[in-house]
């Protein structure tokens, strides 16, 4: 008797230690997957100047993220809940961290960042080149000689960030699913919810910390180290100028990898939380066999996965709110990529000011749209469509919608346009705030429909509706009513029956 108590009381603690060394980790995950996140979507405009790219490719090189990311999302979402969820998540982390060093790896293969003296005109103003000065006053500079300019390769160090980016957007793949069906699965049911709690609470916490260094970074010189900063002609205030985008990326690297350490101690399968009895355990054990050898078999990793996306496919409220969510989240990626840019020429503000300022949001779930058994499928495909038709595209036609309202290029060395300089301010402002803003109201048309559709629906965990219920209760009054007058008119048959006697 004293061994078994002995046992329980072991298992307990080896549970919750394991439980809570699992609800540590994926939280470290949380927060270093929106660290880099949101890091990275804050030095664009930096990655723009840098390479002397227009904002259109820019936007194409953030989307690219959402590549990595689709190409493994549905299957890893319903495959690797069947697989070693923490192996998984582990590898997540470290190919993230490969990702973010990749992206730095230009700054040391490149020469150092020459910001041009001259801006080239576009539209009906002068052809010659010229700068604004904090003054208002202009100072014309004519384009160097062509006969004298030696036309350099234009560079394509810029892919190294596309194909970073593509590999962070691939590690970043299982965190999510897999890290919330594992506190699922094992966690008391009780427990469940404040656990998921902890972990969006990563999630709030890493774009901080992002943030917070990309404005550090941006108020830091490109080639701080390798040039005296002391001769600089230009500061961060000026267009032309570059943060320190590398370092950055460098430090969520280290903090990606450093993450994926816990997940590679932790075991396939947990007790559930809250096992009281030698009994339990026993029986949790069996389960846990029988689990193992359930997935052994190839039929059973397969045979659920089509009828699964049919039953999606087919839930007319489950679309609607695809549809919905591609359509915000359309506004969403061209609010936020664009903020700190957007800030910058309309404010007349520093990078660094301008990401000090912005703040993060976040996404709620919520249980009930699909079955439970198609819930981590749902949650999969759901993240799949709103990143081909949002994640992607998004970034790219508002890029170049943002570069058609530019005045002002950036020259080249042989007089080959750069990065935009100046943008004109009204049309700006009416794309980047009144595009998002018609999306928004698009929303709303399958939002009603959803509407329509649910309204004569049972809510998750209803037995019957209201009118259901009160019908119920009518037929049942009126049986009663109808055994009530049986009842007496016997007791009136009995008695004239007596009387007659």
């Amino acid at each position: 008797m004293a061994e078994n108590e002995k046992r329980i009381k072991t298992h307990r603690i080896r549970c919750l230690s394991k439980m809570k060394m699992f609800l540590l980790a994926i939280t470290c995950a949380f927060v270093s997957k929106t660290l880099s996140g949101s890091y990275m979507n804050s030095m664009l405009t930096q990655i723009e100047r840098q390479f002397n790219i227009p904002t259109s490719l820019v936007g194409f090189i953030n989307g690219s993220f959402e590549i990595g990311n689709l190409l493994l999302i549905i299957f890893v979402s319903y495959f690797g809940t069947k697989l070693h969820r923490p192996i998984l998540i582990g590898v997540g982390c470290v190919v993230m961290g490969l990702g973010c060093f990749l992206q730095s790896l230009p700054h040391f293969l490149m020469e150092r960042y020459e910001y041009e003296s001259t801006v080239s005109v576009s539209g009906n103003l002068s052809s010659n080149s010229f700068l604004c000065m904090e003054n208002g006053t202009q100072i014309i500079r004519p384009t160097e000689d062509p006969s004298e300019c030696v036309k350099e390769v234009k560079s394509l160090m810029w892919m190294y960030v596309l194909v970073g980016n593509i590999i962070r957007g691939i590690g970043e793949t299982p965190i999510m699913p897999l890290g919330i069906s594992y506190i699922e699965d094992f966690a008391k049911s009780e427990n469940s919810p404040l656990y998921i709690g902890f972990v969006e609470t990563g999630a709030i916490i890493g774009p901080l910390f992002g943030l917070s260094l990309a404005s550090f970074c941006a108020n830091v010189y490109v080639d701080t180290g390798s040039v005296n900063t002391d001769d600089l002609t230009i500061t961060p205030t000026d267009t032309r100028w570059v943060g320190a985008w590398w370092f950055g990326f460098l430090i969520c690297a280290g903090v990606n990898v450093l993450t994926a350490i816990p997940f590679f101690f932790l075991p396939k399968w947990l007790p559930k939380e809250g096992l009281k009895s030698n009994a339990d355990i026993i029986k949790n054990d069996k389960e846990e066999k029988q689990r193992e050898e359930v997935k052994k078999k190839k039929d059973g990793i397969t045979k659920d996965f089509l009828p699964f996306m049919k039953s999606l496919l087919c839930n007319p409220v489950y679309m609607l709110f695809i549809l919905i969510s591609i359509i915000q989240f359309n506004a969403f990626v061209n609010m936020f990529t664009f903020m700190p840019k957007y800030l910058e020429q309309q404010h007349g503000k520093s990078a660094s000011d301008v990401i000090f300022l912005i703040v993060a949001g976040i996404t709620t779930t919520y249980n009930g749209c699909i079955k439970p058994e198609e819930k981590s499928l749902g949650v999969g495909l759901h993240t799949f469509c709103t990143r081909v038709f949002a994640g992607i595209p998004a970034p790219i036609y508002f890029g170049a919608l943002v570069d058609s309202t530019c005045l002002h290029w950036g020259t080249l060395k042989c007089g080959e346009s750069g990065a935009c300089r100046i943008y004109d301010s009204a049309n700006f402002r009416y794309i980047y705030l009144g595009l998002p803003a018609a999306l928004r109201g698009l929303s709303y048309i399958p939002a009603f429909l959803i509407l329509n559709i649910l309204k004569n629906r049972h809510l998750p965990g209803e037995n019957a509706s209201s009118g259901t219920m009160l019908t119920e209760a009518k037929t049942t009054k009126k049986e009663n009513e109808c055994k009530d007058m049986d009842q007496n008119s016997k007791v009136l048959n009995d008695n004239e029956l007596k009387t007659k006697l």
